[in-house]
């Protein structure tokens, strides 16, 4: 049985049409880096409006807190409420990052790791990653501890 020579060169055009696309849509990924910068500011847009969320609900909390349970009266003790949150929240990173320090850092912990069949990169990668989940909380609750002290300053000098 033989093979048809127009099915054959069908079949030839199909392929280099499909290596062509191929390659024009590589070239057009690569020509257009703006998708990365948009990527990253609907990443940035995302956090900050979530911080935005987490400032205006500690706001609500503490203003219902001093104005309807406390009584106050004084904006300069609402600020102070608002700045010893503020405090509270910013300590929350460092020290969750140095309770997990100290549970993997002591010299038990290392050397009983050393006891398992896992291999070094393994435990490095371990480590790494309770590293990594400690991290995940630091910044955040510095970034908001940070703002919300700053907006309880601003509350009591423009107030």
């Amino acid at each position: 049985m033989m093979s048809d020579p127009i099915q054959e060169l069908a079949e030839a055009q199909r392929r280099e049409e499909a290596r062509d696309n191929e390659r024009l849509q590589r070239y057009q990924e690569a020509a257009q880096p703006h998708r990365a910068v948009h990527h990253w500011a609907a990443e940035i847009r995302y956090i900050l409006t979530r911080l935005l969320i987490v400032e205006v609900v500690i706001f609500a909390i503490v203003a219902l807190l001093y104005y309807v349970i406390l009584q106050g009266r004084d904006t300069r003790e609402f600020s102070m409420g608002v700045l010893i949150v503020g405090a509270l929240i910013f300590s929350i990173g460092p020290f969750s990052l140095i309770g997990t320090w100290g549970n993997t850092r002591s010299w038990t912990y290392q050397y009983a790791r050393t006891m398992e069949d896992n291999t070094a990169q393994h435990r490095f990668d371990q480590d790494r990653s309770d590293v990594q989940k400690s991290v995940g909380l630091f910044l955040p609750s510095i970034l908001i501890g940070l703002i919300t002290i700053i907006l309880a300053v601003l509350v009591d000098t423009l107030l």
